[in-house]
């Protein structure tokens, strides 16, 4: 019985020193630490949400009352956007810049790709859904392939870059854009109400407006 009542009390003790390690991660980085109290950190559910995520948040600013900026890496993606919330029901698109360095056997890159992408609905509740980051991956290794960046690249060679992977590459951008609408929601910055829906337009539901090579 003793045994049992010690190993609790050390899981305990190993969550709560997890949990004081991620919150001083993010009280470390200045942006995101104004926006919580020196106690509310510990207590906040954005902040919570915010260490659950294992995301690296780099900036949280607001640079408007009703515009919020996010600056994050996941894994080896370095992820910004911009979101104005007082507009969400007449924005038809939402963008999103993701640069990263790609090595691929003799070959290697450093790009940033700056997409658009439709959100038809907006729900403001967690859910499970694993962020992967596999056809991300795969229009990245794409890039390597392109010989020249000299000049605007050309709206075909960018649908060729989602060719068989536009809807799937959509989906993990999308869960991730449903993360970051579940940490707005916790802020409590803004007077939203359950859920949005969003006039659709006639565009693919993800395009790529820019392509740049960072090196």
């Amino acid at each position: 019985m003793l045994d049992k009542i010690v190993h609790i009390s050390s899981d305990m003790q190993f969550k709560y020193c997890k949990k004081q390690s991620q919150y001083k991660n993010l009280k470390a980085k200045k942006h995101i630490s104004e926006i919580f109290s020196h106690d509310s950190i510990f207590f906040s559910p954005a902040a919570i949400y915010l260490s659950s995520l294992q995301w690296t948040f780099n900036e949280i600013t607001f640079p408007t009352e009703n515009k919020i900026n996010l600056d994050f890496l996941i894994s080896n993606f370095h992820f910004s956007t911009g979101i104005d919330v007082q507009h969400l029901t007449t924005l038809p698109e939402l963008n999103l810049k993701v640069s990263a360095k790609i090595v691929e056997l003799n070959k290697e890159g450093d790009f940033a790709f700056y997409f658009k992408l439709q959100k038809k609905y907006f729900k403001f509740e967690e859910n499970n859904k694993k962020v992967e980051l596999n056809n991300l991956y795969t229009i990245f290794r794409r890039a390597l392939e392109i010989d020249d960046f000299s000049e605007e690249i050309s709206e075909l060679k960018k649908r060729s870059l989602l060719e068989n992977i536009e809807n799937d590459l959509y989906e993990e951008l999308n869960i991730i854009f449903d993360k970051i609408f579940v940490l707005i929601a916790k802020l409590k910055k803004f007077n939203l109400s359950e859920n949005y829906f969003v006039h659709e337009i006639n565009e693919p539901k993800i395009r790529i407006k820019d392509i740049k090579k960072l090196n």
